[in-house]
């Protein structure tokens, strides 16, 4: 699926348009997650978004609406972010209490995809590498 978004009106918010183009083969993670068999696969996927998270994070944004349904998935598992509500969070502290939002929001989303205990390996890597990174 292919997306683009306009602002038609910059200082507000909510007056843009969306142009979408259906891309077959692609869908969403959290469905990918659930089709796929490969306990492997499903990691390789997690451990790259938990990776997308911690760049989005390491430059100093916040992603108002990150979960899975928010990342569209080929079916050799590339992924393109869609809906893509960043903003520029000044300070460590207050962006780190907008990554434990963030966290949420994943938590809900990847445990109707995968298991117990995946997603909480999903979720301890997004710490880690949230923790480990310095804004920008």
């Amino acid at each position: 699926m292919h997306g683009w978004g306009v602002a038609l009106a910059p200082n507000a918010p909510y007056e843009s348009m969306l142009l979408m183009d259906y891309k077959p083969g692609h869908s969403n993670a959290r469905r990918y997650l659930e089709d796929e068999t490969d306990s492997h696969a499903q990691w390789q996927l997690l451990n790259a978004i938990a990776e997308d998270v911690a760049t989005i994070y390491m430059h100093g944004y916040h992603h108002n609406d990150c979960h899975l349904g928010n990342i569209i998935v080929d079916q050799t598992g590339n992924r393109t972010w869609v809906d893509n509500e960043l903003r520029r969070i000044r300070g460590r502290d207050s962006l780190l209490r907008r990554f434990d939002q963030t966290l949420g929001l994943l938590d809900r989303s990847v445990k109707q995809a995968v298991s117990p205990r995946m997603k909480h390996a999903f979720l301890t890597r997004c710490r880690v590498l949230v923790n480990e990174a310095r804004p920008r």
